[in-house]
């Protein structure tokens, strides 16, 4: 079975989760406080212990290069993608700063993690950590910055998340792992994160939007630059990362295969609901930025297993 098959597979279960979601909150009218309730809980509970069981597994030398490849990686087509944000949208144009935001920042958590342990299992996710720990310090430093806010280092470092990959290192490192007594509910908490991140979707999706034509021509065109224009870029490194270090001998293509595969799907994904909450937070065009996190979630459906039978079939050619 083909990784673009399992990614639309996937990614349709994860639609109807979403639609049962969206219908649970409009029959029992879900409120800002709900909402609010299960975005700590997904983000402050459940993602840290799925996190933390992804690397209680046993120390390698090669998953731990691997995981610093994915880290590597991840930072640079971050970088990149603040480099075409900045070109792509000037500063003299509106909301100039959720438009960057939606093209640097992927919802990599929410959606990234479900698709990644679907194709790939917990040791996709391990390797996932190295994306998502680039996307925290990238967004409370250049996103901080790109809303004209100063930069709180101390959100960089305890942020919930972060601490996770550090603890998780520090416990893939030592030669005694998590007990199954521990181990077992931590990772029963972990499994749930599909379930609500989808549900959580739904109830996103639930809230009332209105000026949308006036909104749309820019909507588009970012939707475009995030799911197109940036699935290329990041398809363009990962293809030559993989091209360069299958000329070495002595390393394992495949391994580096699945770790850049695991990258590129966390790059394809939707714009992050951090854009929404910081146009919330910084007093930015709230409706804009929902609007773009909604149409790139609903369109990347398409996007992200197209990209990914592209991506397979230069695989072929290493």
């Amino acid at each position: 079975m083909s990784i673009s098959y399992q990614i639309f597979r996937q990614l349709i279960i994860m639609l109807v989760i979403a639609v049962l979601g969206f219908v649970f909150a409009k029959c029992c009218k879900v409120g800002d406080k709900e909402e609010k309730f299960l975005t700590k809980l997904l983000l402050l509970f459940i993602n840290p212990c799925l996190t933390m069981i992804s690397f209680n597994v046993k120390f390698e030398k090669e998953m731990l290069a691997g995981f610093l490849l994915s880290l590597f990686l991840s930072f640079f087509i971050i970088f990149l993608f603040t480099v075409a944000a900045k070109i792509i949208f000037q500063k003299d144009k509106i909301n100039f700063d959720l438009e960057r935001l939606s093209t640097v920042f992927t919802n990599c958590g929410f959606v990234g993690i479900p698709l990644i342990k679907a194709v790939f299992g917990n040791g996709g996710v391990f390797y996932l950590m190295g994306f998502i720990s680039a996307f925290n310090v990238m967004l409370w430093t250049y996103g901080i910055i790109t809303v004209g806010s100063k930069i709180d280092f101390k959100k960089v470092i305890l942020n919930t998340n972060v601490l996770a990959v550090i603890a998780g290192i520090i416990v893939f490192c030592l030669p005694v792992k998590i007990p199954e007594i521990i181990a077992n509910p931590v990772s029963m908490i972990g499994n749930c994160n599909t379930a609500v991140s989808m549900i959580l979707l739904g109830i996103f999706f639930a809230h009332e939007f209105s000026g949308v034509r006036e909104k749309l021509c820019g909507i588009l065109w970012t939707c475009f630059v995030r799911l197109v224009l940036c699935s290329v870029i990041a398809g363009a490194v990962c293809f030559g990362v993989i091209y360069c270090l299958s000329q070495i001998s002595g390393i394992n293509v495949e391994l580096v295969k699945m770790i850049c595969s695991i990258i590129l799907i966390a790059s394809m994904c939707p714009a992050a609901v951090s854009v929404s909450s910081f146009a919330c937070l910084f007093d930015k065009d709230i409706m804009f930025g929902n609007l773009v996190v909604c149409f790139t979630h609903v369109l990347c459906v398409l996007s992200i297993p197209g990209f990914m039978i592209i991506f397979e079939k230069l695989l072929l050619l290493v």
